[in-house]
């Protein structure tokens, strides 16, 4: 459905090329990370978080993995979890969940993901060419994220899009 070939950002620029069928997608994206490392730094220099990862889909669409995690331990670096449906408006979507609340009704692993002390959350969407091929996600305590940490993830999130795009092409490869 979304990648043939391998995703490629043209060296020393900003524009990164993906193939979708028989469209051609052109992203031009500021690259200011040469890895999640260093992105997550920068997170912890901004918004913070207590635990931030990087999810990228999947050649087939079916599943998710994990692309960096900031707790290898907790939530090691290739875990998998079904993809859902990435066609919607919804899954392109920043989402924000402010409350503790919100993710006992919203995330599966909640007990891990409270056990960790973070009852809030940032998932941004990683969208190329209206697909959708990964996502950033950033968990901290609640009352930690505002309106305005959304703005930062959504900026940080932008940064990093040829950090994903390689995950998905290095996952295509294996």
């Amino acid at each position: 459905m979304f990648l043939c070939g391998e995703p490629r950002c043209l060296s020393g620029t900003n524009v990164c090329v993906l193939v979708s069928g028989s469209k051609v997608g052109v992203a031009a994206v500021s690259v200011d990370f040469s890895s999640f490392s260093e992105l997550y730094s920068e997170v912890q220099a901004t918004i913070g978080a207590k635990l931030f990862t990087v999810s990228a889909v999947t050649p087939d669409n079916s599943q998710v993995f994990r692309a960096f995690s900031s707790d290898e331990q907790t939530y090691p670096v290739g875990g998998l979890k079904p993809a859902g449906d990435l066609t919607t408006d919804a899954a392109r979507a920043s989402e924000f969940h402010p409350t503790k609340q919100q993710i006992l009704d919203l995330f599966p692993d909640h007990d891990v993901i409270l056990a960790l002390g973070c009852t809030t959350a940032i998932n941004i969407p990683v969208v190329v060419d209206d697909v959708v091929i990964g996502s950033v996600n950033f968990l901290d305590e609640e009352g930690n994220y505002t309106q305005e940490s959304v703005s930062v993830a959504e900026d940080l999130t932008r940064r990093a899009y040829p950090l994903v795009i390689e995950a998905v092409g290095a996952k295509r490869a294996v």
